[in-house]
């Protein structure tokens, strides 16, 4: 493997790492805060948190998925 292969490798592995700790600080918080919700306002958090997951999810796979393709693109 070129070292440029492995530095994609290491780079994904660094992505998904970031996306398990947000998604450990969210459960903690959510858990912590706004569960079971009250409010309003506390179902529109929670539903944007969970938006917000989604998204480094979907992030996170299609890096995962390019690195794998080969198909990166620079930085």
């Amino acid at each position: 493997m070129s070292a440029r292969g492995a530095s994609m490798n290491s780079r994904s592995e660094r992505n998904f790492m970031v996306f398990l700790l947000v998604l450990i600080s969210l459960q903690v918080a959510l858990k912590l805060t706004l569960w079971p919700p009250e409010e309003t306002f506390d179902v529109v958090l929670v539903v944007f948190f969970l938006l917000l997951l989604v998204a480094a999810a979907a992030r996170t796979i299609q890096l995962h998925l390019r690195v794998r393709r080969g198909t990166e693109p620079e930085e």
